[in-house]
């Protein structure tokens, strides 16, 4: 059994809608120049992002709304009329978050490179939309059998990079807990998986093992789609009634599309690199798949690079 249960109950919904407790969570606001990005998560939770970094988590559990973030943010004094437990119909929320953004403090590591790269990606609408972040998938046991297969297909893929790179090349280390960064549909009704990366950043080896990243999201995507594509239309639906997503969103429908999105495009050298990692993945993408797309933002629009 696997499975995908990010859609929020009909009682979290309603705390959300127009007139809720929690309504002002949706309202589009910034945390300095970064625009905030709120997500639905398992079990009635919603979390807000600057970022990288998720600076409120509210769930409803019991009949109470619990807020609350990493201790970072916990520890502010900004933060201590927001962090509490609420009741459903209690006042004072929009006041005490209003409170907590103005004045929360997030360090740069959260809102540079990959953080400032999220925002940028959130807010396309085409070539895809996204709805949803750190997306994972829930196995019903660690023991599950795809993922020994999953493993030798990613096994096979890396020793084929090592054969083909220069000394520039290390072999990845990626933990299988990790979520993917983005999902998305597109015009076509495709589940875009979406994977970023600082071309930028002084650790070049997280760019060339992009696409091995990415591989291992693909393979174990395709393998869940038909059973958690109705989990992914709920989160869908429920991101439109509550006015994250446009109403034009397409309903999944056609298969799974794997892009890999960088902010400033690679140079040169790191470019080399990266194809050679890239032209070995598109080799071992299961059948049905389409080769990995390279996109990056030029002027604030996405642009295909590869």
């Amino acid at each position: 059994m696997i499975r995908y249960a990010r859609a929020p109950s009909s009682a979290f919904q309603r705390l959300l809608a127009p007139g809720g407790l929690l309504a002002p969570l949706l309202e589009t606001r910034g945390v300095g120049e970064l625009r905030l990005d709120v997500h639905l998560r398992e079990d009635d939770h919603l979390n807000v992002y600057c970022g990288g970094t998720c600076i409120v988590d509210a769930n409803l559990s019991r009949r109470k709304v619990h807020v609350k973030a990493d201790l970072a943010y916990g520890r502010q004094a900004c933060a201590a009329a927001l962090f509490r437990t609420w009741a459903l119909d209690e006042p004072g929320f929009a006041n005490a978050l209003d409170h907590y953004y103005s004045n929360v403090v997030v360090g740069p590591r959260w809102i540079k490179g990959e953080g400032a790269i999220q925002v940028d990606w959130a807010a396309v609408r085409d070539p895809w939309v996204p709805f949803d972040r750190e997306a994972t998938l829930g196995y019903g046991t660690a023991e599950h059998p795809f993922r020994r297969k999953a493993e030798a297909i990613l096994e096979a893929a890396m020793a084929e990079v090592e054969t083909r790179h220069t000394k520039a090349w290390t072999r990845p280390k990626m933990r299988t807990g990790e979520g993917l960064d983005q999902l998305g549909v597109d015009a076509d009704g495709r589940l875009v998986l979406i994977e970023l990366k600082d071309a930028t950043a002084k650790l070049r080896r997280s760019v060339y093992d992009a696409p091995l990243q990415l591989l291992r999201y693909v393979l174990h995507w395709v393998h869940a789609y038909d059973e958690v594509r109705a989990g992914l239309d709920a989160v869908r639906e429920a991101r439109i009634a509550l006015g994250l997503s446009p109403a034009s969103m397409p309903r999944l429908s056609n298969g799974v599309r794997a892009v890999i999105c960088f902010g400033e495009a690679p140079t040169p050298r790191v470019r080399e690199c990266f194809d050679i990692a890239h032209a070995v993945v598109n080799r071992h993408l299961p059948p049905g798949v389409a080769p990995i797309e390279v996109w990056a933002m030029a002027d604030g629009q996405p642009r295909r690079v590869g």
